[in-house]
């Protein structure tokens, strides 16, 4: 009768050295006997940049962010202070996203490894910006402007998952 492989005198599984033939311990990445490699090393495949990783992305992002901070040259004068504060709220929020894109484009550019959690940030300060002034515009019977930023709110909240993604997976 022979001994089952789950008896306590059985022998661990062995894996044939592809050099000399020398049986070598399962988890053995090298033979002990002639030192060849038993298995190869798990291959990392290179994954090309999504076009939402783009440093091309975020610069053309932190363009519009400057444009809209600094080139529309909006001001609330509608006398009421939550309307008039959330158009300065916005445009601060804007022209730092914007100015923090252009930072996470260069950075993006040298393949620097916290640019990925800064571009995280700063799409979770525009979700927060866009859709924050969206409502309160929106509430004002500001339409057209409003609808545009709760527009442009989903797609930072889009981009801020995406880089959340990728700051947590690599």
């Amino acid at each position: 009768m022979q001994p089952s492989p789950d008896a306590p005198n059985a022998s661990p599984p062995q894996t044939p050295c592809p050099a000399c033939g020398r049986d070598n311990p399962a988890e053995a990445r090298f033979c002990n006997g002639c030192g060849a490699t038993l298995r190869a090393p798990p291959v990392v495949a290179h994954r090309p940049a999504s076009a939402a990783e783009s440093p091309v992305w975020s610069l053309v992002a932190a363009l519009l962010f400057l444009w809209v901070g600094f080139g529309l040259g909006l001001r609330g004068y509608s006398g009421n202070a939550l309307y008039d504060g959330s158009v300065t709220g916005f445009v601060w929020m804007a022209r730092i996203v914007g100015i923090g894109l252009v930072i996470v484009s260069v950075l993006g550019y040298l393949r620097l490894r916290f640019a990925v959690p800064l571009n995280f940030a700063l799409a979770a300060l525009a979700t927060a910006g866009c859709l924050g002034a969206g409502a309160i515009w929106f509430s004002f019977g500001d339409y057209q402007d409003s609808l545009l930023l709760l527009v442009f709110g989903l797609v930072n909240a889009s981009a801020a998952r995406s880089a959340w993604l990728q700051w947590r997976h690599g």
